[in-house]
């Protein structure tokens, strides 16, 4: 059997996923951003609010090492990606002092795709599905 607690944490994620509003499909909610990684790790699409997070423009972000964007110390981004449902990859430092991001990774038609949100921003199934599929 699930513990009760267990099952009040699934339902209030799920009360507070579904209130985010989305009010375009497949559009990254303005507190998260996405990075899409070819084979050798660099960034190949990214989300255009990624400067809110990283602190630079997509135009800085795109074409370089998704690694080299985050500061000594961050846990590796993985070689290879898994398919399926996110995994979690750690929380991840950025120069400069600016905060630290959750980071979730998985693959979706042969490319790595990184979701990086705040600490305790919970990931929305949905809105996760929706990423995939815009891929």
């Amino acid at each position: 059997t699930t513990p009760m607690s267990a099952i009040d944490g699934l339902a209030a994620a799920l009360a507070e996923c579904a209130r985010e509003p989305i009010h375009t499909p497949a559009a990254v909610q303005p507190w998260a951003a996405v990075l899409v990684l070819d084979a050798a790790g660099a960034v190949t699409h990214c989300s255009a609010n990624v400067a809110n997070l990283l602190g630079v423009p997509p135009a800085a972000v795109l074409g370089r090492p998704a690694a080299g964007l985050f500061a000594p110390g961050s846990p590796p981004l993985p070689g290879e990606f898994p398919d399926g449902p996110p995994a979690d990859a750690g929380v991840m430092r950025l120069p400069a002092d600016r905060q630290r991001l959750s980071a979730l990774v998985h693959r979706h038609a042969g490319r790595g795709v990184v979701e990086l949100r705040p600490p305790g921003r919970p990931p929305c199934p949905a809105e996760t599905a929706a990423l995939a599929a815009a891929t």
